[in-house]
């Protein structure tokens, strides 16, 4: 059974060679043809993220045998199998399993199959292919084990999109999603897959896009929670006919390889029985710079995010050994998540958070085991190229709610401190509809689950969106935008300490004249950046967009006096939303309230019926 394919760049997917080869200037890659073209003496090494295998999570998790290679070639080569660990201390450790040297007749292609025959499961396995003779090609290949017909399960997948007026990453993700699996008969996944879109925005043409295997659905915008939802309730309604095993929820806005769902439904197909209800999930790694991970797997630590895996630059050995190094993880972010059908029913749903929370909330409740891949992932603009004023509404508040249902503690004097922090820093920068946001968040999360079921989750987030700042383009503003002052922003050094403590006691400068106006960032600004400073053009480098900002001393002080009350609201009726929280949070769950949010009851002869025994 094919394990993993040995996969090369891709025009429209990655072509950063260094994730899938390490090769020097005598080898060379023919994108149209998709294989390598070796001069003698030219050596390429598979010690890659997409390329190697980890050992030890297939030895683990599924039923596999020895883990073997094969290689398609023309010409003669030195095929060298290797065993890599990365050592506590770091650096690599190399073991050679064995040299091979294999080759054709002239003209002719051939397969060769190794064994990788070692006792250590530990690490990775991979190759390196050193020509023999000049024009010898590399055609790619497989890496397989043998496995008994009866231990492999029957999966099948529904990829739930959740999109808002992206038909562009929408329309090409279907292409290459047909073009691998619908379209190639051959396929060892043709019907084994469908794609149910959901289309908040109501932009896609249904009659165009539909298939037998792909389902597109026009949806009230009720983000991505509602999206995904509603997607989980489609796979529901056709599963008896169709009889999915799991749901893989996919962003809209990503760029997705291929062999990340092969070897998904590979990995899924052979689990041992105590793994049957893990979910797999998939590593986001950045758009702008493919070979940069954001993050694989996360911990929620109580609303303060750790992305495990941060920063790593893939294109080297050792950090794709350390990236397979389990750690502990609550959830998997649904750019890319595969979660068991039994976990998909009618009283077991997500919660309508809208957006930000509602796929960490899932995984806590859901989750015991999460298994994470070199080579399964996709690529995703960073978050930190999307500056918008609503996330400050959503993720306190949501982050409020997820801990209350979870029972994970997070005390009222922490979110004192807490709110009094992020608002006193938006009031520092003027971001004054930022400061109304924070504390509308936490007003909301006082009212209590039966608010939040009342809620038109479209009709709420608009006016969250119509009370956040607008991003717009510098001409708009009559602040003119000067790139060095911007620029200048991130080396501006801080005052030394007794300035300093004078900068926080005048409240950032607030109650001196101010003197200056000045371009600064949108993102990662800071309270020196504002200092005494009148107006401000806060600039997104990345959309080439921004919004003006401007010191109010009454504005500012009737902010704190809220913030203030707000406080002292908090003192009194925190601890009763949290306990109505923990204790009708499920209510938010189930199908019925679903149905009536998303305004499908309408078609309730076509929901989900299951009996309340179950």
């Amino acid at each position: 059974m094919k394990l993993q394919n040995i996969i090369f760049p891709e025009p429209g997917i990655c072509m950063v060679k260094e994730l899938y080869y390490h090769a020097e200037d005598d080898v060379e890659y023919d994108p149209a043809n998709r294989y390598m073209l070796f001069k003698n003496g030219g050596i390429s090494v598979f010690d890659t993220y997409f390329n190697s295998i980890t050992a030890e999570k297939w030895e683990k998790y599924t039923r596999i045998g020895s883990i073997k290679v094969t290689v398609k070639i023309r010409g003669s080569f030195k095929i060298s199998l290797l065993h890599k660990e990365r050592l506590f201390s770091g650096g690599v450790i190399t073991r050679n399993l064995g040299d091979f040297e294999i080759s054709t007749d002239a003209g002719e292609t051939k397969e060769f199959t190794f064994s990788f025959d070692t006792q250590s499961a530990n690490g990775m396995f991979c190759f390196s292919l050193l020509c023999l003779e000049d024009n010898s090609v590399f055609y790619g290949g497989y890496y397989s084990s043998n496995i008994p017909k009866q231990q492999i399960r029957d999966v099948k997948i529904g990829v739930i999109i959740c999109t808002f007026k992206r038909e562009r990453f929408i329309q090409k993700n279907i292409n290459s999603l047909s073009k691998h699996f619908f379209d190639d008969k051959n396929s060892d996944m043709y019907n084994k897959l469908e794609i149910f879109v959901i289309d908040n925005g109501k932009t896609l043409d249904i009659d165009a896009i539909s298939t037998d295997k792909i389902h597109v659905f026009h949806n009230n915008n009720t983000g991505g929670s509602g999206g995904f939802t509603r997607g989980m309730i489609e796979v529901l309604k056709l599963n008896e006919k169709a009889g999915f095993s799991h749901v893989l929820l996919m962003d809209d806005d990503v760029i997705i390889e291929p062999e990340s769902i092969v070897r998904t439904y590979t990995m899924l197909s052979i689990l041992k029985d105590e793994y049957r209800d893990t979910f797999v999930g998939g590593a986001m790694l950045r758009l702008d710079n493919q070979y940069i991970q954001v993050e694989s797997g996360g911990r929620w630590n109580a609303g303060n995010l750790v992305s495990l895996k941060r920063d790593l630059d893939l294109r080297k050995c050792e950090p794709c050994l350390y990236n397979e190094i389990e750690e502990k993880a609550d959830f998997n972010a649904w750019w890319y998540c595969t979660i068991p059908m039994e976990v998909i029913r009618h009283d077991n749903l997500a919660l309508p958070l809208f957006i930000r929370g509602d796929d960490v909330e899932f995984g806590i409740r859901n989750m015991k085991h999460l298994i994470l891949l070199n080579g399964i992932c996709v690529w995703h603009e960073p978050f930190e190229n999307k500056y918008s004023s609503t996330t400050f509404y959503y993720i306190l508040r949501n982050r409020l709610i997820d801990n209350s249902i979870h029972s994970i503690a997070y005390p009222k004097k922490h979110l004192k401190k807490e709110l009094a922090g992020q608002v006193l820093r938006e009031i520092f920068y003027y971001r004054y509809k930022n400061a109304d946001l924070l504390m509308r968040a936490v007003s909301d999360f006082l009212k209590g689950p039966d608010w939040l079921l009342s809620q038109d989750g479209a009709l709420l987030h608009k006016e969250i969106m119509d009370s956040g700042y607008k991003m717009k383009h510098i001409e708009e503003f009559d602040i003119p935008f000067t790139y060095s002052s911007y620029e200048n922003s991130f080396y501006q050094p801080d005052q030394i300490f007794i300035k300093k403590i004078f900068r926080l006691l005048t409240f950032n400068g607030l109650f001196l004249r101010a003197k200056y106006i000045k371009s600064v960032p949108a993102f990662n600004a800071r309270p020196i950046n504002f200092y005494r400073v009148k107006r401000a053009l806060n600039y997104d480098y990345t959309s080439r967009k921004g919004f003006v900002t401007e010191k109010s001393i009454s504005i500012s002080i009737s902010q704190l006096i809220k913030m203030l009350k707000l406080i002292f609201k908090v003192h009194f009726k925190y601890k009763s939303a949290v306990n109505s929280y923990r204790r009708d949070g499920r209510k938010l769950m189930n199908i019925e309230f679903w149905g009536n949010y998303l305004g499908i009851n309408q078609c309730s002869d076509k929901l989900p019926q299951v009996s309340m025994s179950e």
